[in-house]
């Protein structure tokens, strides 16, 4: 199981290097039913690494060890993980176009898992309605660790689809959750067939610190790239500051007024309030003594429902 719980949480290169280990000594010493376990962790370890191709090989290797050796379990399982893999690649239509296997006598589990993966893929091409049922079905069938991730993923993919009002909530739930359950390969599959998912991830500032965790523990720091962010204008938004933007932030937090700030820097104090307006919005503050104090502490506040006042900004 070692190596299932570092694949499930987005370990990719430590989960390849354990199963790869396992499929060797299994094939060695002759114990087939450990063969589709293997093949089955690899590929989630190599889909999580970005090689699809390998990632499916494994998938009908794990397949074809478990019907030789009347493993219905195994069949599931290579199922759902196939389910995930193509997602991942961004083939959402072929996972969904994919038969599912028969699920009588299905373990708990196993069926959950069938099911929730089926419903990632249903939310993905917008089939909202279906995944949302699917989701329920798959969570009533066990609660199981995969199974529980799965739900809270289709959940949160169908608030940002459908931008239903409670969609940080839900976001929040899905990396909460991943992160206590040691599922994190789960919410990777999500945001990565699910660009816009992954964006809203980064809009909760309660989170933001555990999304970034997550993508640079999958290696998926260019999606950030693709979004125009990096991570660490995310973990440190000063970065983000313009050359003046800086300035004007480095004055304030010495607690100068906009008229100071503009003798100082040979700018009108209207510029000043435009430029102070722009540190506000960058760093998630709504205040002047927010800034000064998160400033005193090296960290910055959650940003705050409201806008800054015209006197904050002054």
């Amino acid at each position: 199981m070692h190596a299932w719980a570092l694949a499930l949480s987005a370990y990719y290169d430590e989960a390849l290097t354990v199963s790869t280990r396992l499929i060797e000594n299994a094939t060695n010493f002759r114990v087939d039913p450990a063969l589709p376990y293997g093949s089955a962790t690899s590929a989630v370890a190599l889909a999580g690494l970005g090689s699809t191709d390998a990632a499916l090989r494994m998938v009908d290797d794990a397949h074809r060890h478990a019907r030789r050796l009347n493993d219905t379990n195994g069949v599931q399982n290579a199922y759902a993980i196939r389910m995930r893999v193509l997602l991942q690649a961004g083939a959402a239509a072929e996972a969904c176009a994919t038969e599912p296997p028969d699920l009588a006598g299905a373990l708990p589990s196993m069926r959950g898992e069938v099911l929730g993966s089926r419903a990632l893929a249903l939310v993905t091409i917008g089939r909202v309605g279906e995944a949302m049922e699917l989701a329920e079905e798959a969570r009533e069938a066990t609660l199981g660790i995969e199974t529980r991730a799965l739900a809270c993923a289709v959940s949160a993919v169908s608030a940002v689809k459908a931008r239903s009002s409670d969609v940080l909530e839900r976001c929040e739930t899905l990396i909460d959750h991943v992160f206590e359950a040691g599922s994190c390969d789960l919410a990777v599959a999500a945001y990565r067939a699910n660009p816009e998912l992954l964006s809203t991830l980064l809009a909760s500032a309660r989170i933001r610190d555990k999304t970034v965790f997550l993508v640079r523990r999958a290696g998926d720091d260019r999606r950030l790239e693709t979004l125009g962010m990096s991570s660490a204008a995310l973990v440190d938004p000063v970065i983000s500051l313009s050359p003046r933007e800086r300035e004007v932030y480095d004055l304030l937090c010495e607690g100068l007024s906009n008229a100071e700030i503009g003798r100082q820097l040979f700018i009108t104090p209207g510029t000043v309030k435009v430029h102070v307006h722009h540190v506000f919005d960058k760093l998630g503050i709504r205040s002047r003594t927010a800034l000064a104090l998160n400033s005193a502490r090296g960290r910055y506040a959650a940003p705050a429902d409201t806008n800054p006042s015209e006197d904050e900004a002054e």
